[in-house]
């Protein structure tokens, strides 16, 4: 616990301003997306770029490739936001089947495993399953904002926990309390949309 607080003092001591900028950002777009506000996805082309660099910096290379995944899927999303918008036919929030539960879980295990063995064994990669594990669910978890899937808030909370370890064994300390506000936000992102997909289809039943 000693060093815990040993480190996080060190680091408020002597920031990383790059790393400050890139939390202020990606806190911006984690709040304005659970507020399904579009402004999410510039602050998101912001925050991923910088992550980029600090990732790599640091030997998280499955994770560079994800913040290039989360750059464009900030345009993707942007798209995909404003295009339904202007044909009269936005996109409102869904939920996972199922039959999608099961194959969306079993393909992100699978793929977990098998990356986490070939960064494991290819590049002795520190904390290559939990790299392998963020790195694969967080792929999937963007593609079901950019579409406004529900669940995707509960794979945030999983990812956001593990992440929790991941930038702390790294000494990303900034980045580790990002995280832990990443973990509230979702949960707090899970409740807004259940609500709001619960009193649409309410409306809708009753219409």
């Amino acid at each position: 616990m000693e060093e815990i607080i040993a480190a996080f003092t060190e680091a408020f001591k002597n920031p990383n301003w790059l790393e400050v900028a890139g939390i202020i950002t990606a806190l911006a777009y984690v709040f304005l997306a659970s507020r399904e506000n579009i402004l999410c996805w510039p602050f998101a082309a912001i925050s991923t770029t910088i992550y980029m660099y600090l990732v790599f910096d640091v030997g998280l290379y499955l994770e560079t490739i994800l913040q290039f995944f989360y750059l464009i899927m900030a345009f993707v999303g942007w798209y995909q936001w404003v295009y339904g918008k202007k044909n009269q036919q936005e996109l409102h929030i869904s939920r996972l089947t199922q039959k999608q539960w099961f194959v969306t879980i079993s393909a992100g295990i699978l793929l977990t495993f098998s990356a986490g063995f070939s960064f494991d064994y290819f590049l002795n990669n520190e904390d290559a399953y939990l790299d392998a594990f963020t790195t694969v669910f967080a792929f999937i978890a963007t593609w079901m904002v950019v579409r406004k899937i529900l669940e995707n808030w509960l794979f945030w909370i999983v990812i956001d926990a593990v992440s929790i370890i991941l930038y702390f064994n790294r000494g990303l300390y900034f980045s580790t309390f990002l995280y832990l506000l990443y973990t509230i936000i979702a949960i707090y992102g899970f409740w807004l949309w259940k609500k709001k997909y619960e009193s649409r289809n309410k409306f809708v039943k009753l219409s």
